[in-house]
């Protein structure tokens, strides 16, 4: 048991930080999306979904080497399907936070995201952890 929470302790810490780069990267691409061209402010489901994917590969490929150290053999076309599944659950989360948030509630987009993005980090390390990046039984 005690062996279990520090590795999950330590997981979920670098989790966080790669995390913290994967929201930067979103962010920064979904702002320059609907603050720098002209029309999408108003697309901005779209722009947070294309700023979800880029970002995604960013975190997937860090996640899997450094977070949960996916050495296990599988196709690492498979293993990113799973991320990706896991993936969307979180983008939903989001979508629908800035679709109330914003759209229902007039909150600001960026307010509504973040809000989104924290109901989705919690569930998307455990679900990362328990089935995408489950060690393998061999």
């Amino acid at each position: 048991m005690k062996k279990f929470c520090y590795t999950t302790s330590w997981q979920f810490g670098r989790f966080g930080l790669v995390g913290v780069a994967n929201t930067l990267i979103d962010f920064s691409l979904y702002i320059t999306l609907t603050r720098q061209f002209t029309g999408w402010p108003s697309h901005y489901l779209v722009a947070n979904v294309i700023a979800f994917l880029v970002a995604n590969i960013f975190s997937f490929m860090i996640n899997r080497s450094w977070t949960f150290h996916g050495h296990d053999r599988r196709d690492i076309i498979h293993h990113y399907g799973q991320f990706l599944l896991v993936s969307l659950t979180a983008v939903l989360m989001v979508e629908s936070a800035l679709f109330v948030g914003h759209g229902l509630l007039g909150w600001t987009d960026l307010g509504a995201k973040v809000i989104g993005t924290g109901l989705a980090v919690i569930s998307s390390f455990f679900l990362h952890k328990y089935w995408t990046f489950k060690p393998s039984a061999v």
